[in-house]
């Protein structure tokens, strides 16, 4: 294939790439070329998204997560980066305990989520 790369026996093409195997020690390894997305309006975060920077200058919107049920493991950087109180809403509840949850955010931060099968989680 044109512009492909072969690596360890694996030809890979794009500029996504996503290996995954057994580590040293067999710890599993991952090597990922991150995908970063810019919004300014709703939108629903893609299977290949990773960071996702949200600018709410304008007007608050949500962000469309991906169902837990199908993102077993994966991590999803968010960034509000505007300085106004317009909110960033969730689709689903982002969990900090087993008590609490959140799904809008309205003010400037990042935040990292990870799914356990079941729901999202605030990681940091």
């Amino acid at each position: 294939e044109t512009g492909a790369t072969g690596v360890g026996g694996f030809t890979i093409a794009g500029t996504n790439i996503n290996i995954t195997g057994a580590g040293i020690r067999g710890n599993p390894y991952i090597v990922s070329s991150a995908s970063i997305v810019k919004v300014t309006s709703a939108y629903v975060i893609s299977s290949t998204d990773q960071t996702i920077l949200a600018n709410t200058i304008i007007a608050g919107f949500t962000l469309t997560l991906p169902t837990a049920a199908s993102s077993t493991g994966r991590i999803i950087v968010i960034r509000k980066t505007d300085d106004t109180n317009n909110v960033l809403t969730f689709s689903q509840a982002v969990e900090i305990s087993e008590l609490i949850s959140f799904t809008t955010l309205n003010f400037n931060t990042t935040i990292r989520i990870q799914s356990d099968g079941t729901d999202w989680y605030k990681i940091d």
